[in-house]
C-alpha cells in the first residue's frame, strides 16, 4: 500500500511540473515603447518551406473565433535571424550575452516578432530582436509552438493582465493541428520620483 501511495504522489508531481509554464518560453523585460506599430491581419509571406496557415471556419452552428494572426509593419524579412531549433534559439540568446553582466533581456533586448515552421520533420523558429531605448517603459513576453487552445488561453490571460498582442504567426503541424507563436507587450506605469 505505501508503494501505491508513493507512486501516485510521484505521478501527481510529474503531472504538476509538466503542466507548469516553461519559464524559458516566457520573457518579460522592460523596454522603450517604440513608435506605434501598425498591426494588420496576417498576409502569408513567401517562404518556400514554411506552410503558413489561417484556420478554416467549421460548418457547425456553434460560433467559433479564430486566433488572431498579426504581423508588425516595422519588422521585415531582413530583421529575422536564421531559422533554428528551440535549443539553438536558447543557445543563441546565451551566446549574445557572453561577456556581459546581467541577463540578455535585462540589458534592453527584446523580441519584436517570432515565427515558427516545420522543415523535414524538425520544428524551427526565427526571431526579430529589438533594443530598448529607455528600459522600464514596457513589459513583454512571448510564447512559441502553442496549440489553438493554449493560444486562446494565453491570449485571454495576457489580455487580463493588460498585455496587447503585437505579433503572431502560425504553421501547420503534421498531426493536422495549427501551432502558433506570439509576442505581447504592455506599457508599464511611468516611474515618478517621490518627494
Amino acid at each position: 500500500m505505501p508503494l501505491l501511495i508513493l507512486s501516485l504522489l510521484v505521478a501527481l508531481a510529474i503531472f504538476y511540473f509538466k503542466g507548469k509554464e516553461d519559464p524559458t518560453l516566457a520573457r518579460r523585460a522592460p523596454e522603450a515603447l517604440p513608435a506605434p506599430a501598425a498591426v494588420e491581419p496576417h498576409a502569408p509571406t513567401a517562404v518556400a518551406s514554411a506552410e503558413l496557415v489561417s484556420l478554416p471556419s467549421p460548418g457547425s452552428e456553434v460560433e467559433t473565433h479564430e486566433p488572431p494572426i498579426l504581423t508588425r509593419a516595422d519588422v521585415g524579412e531582413r530583421d529575422f535571424t536564421p531559422w533554428m531549433s528551440s535549443l539553438a534559439l536558447e543557445t543563441y540568446f546565451r551566446q549574445k550575452n557572453q561577456g556581459y553582466q546581467g541577463s540578455f533581456w535585462g540589458r534592453g533586448n527584446w523580441i519584436r516578432a517570432i515565427e515558427g515552421r516545420l522543415l523535414e520533420g524538425t520544428k524551427e523558429f526565427r526571431i526579430a530582436l529589438g533594443t530598448m531605448e529607455h528600459p522600464g517603459e514596457i513589459q513583454w513576453q512571448y510564447r512559441l509552438d502553442m496549440t489553438e487552445i493554449s493560444f486562446a488561453e494565453e491570449l485571454a490571460k495576457a489580455t487580463g493582465k493588460g498585455f496587447s498582442l503585437v505579433q503572431s504567426q502560425a504553421y501547420r503541424h503534421p498531426d493536422g493541428t495549427t501551432r502558433y507563436q506570439a509576442v505581447w507587450q504592455q506599457s508599464a506605469p511611468a516611474k515618478v520620483a517621490k518627494r
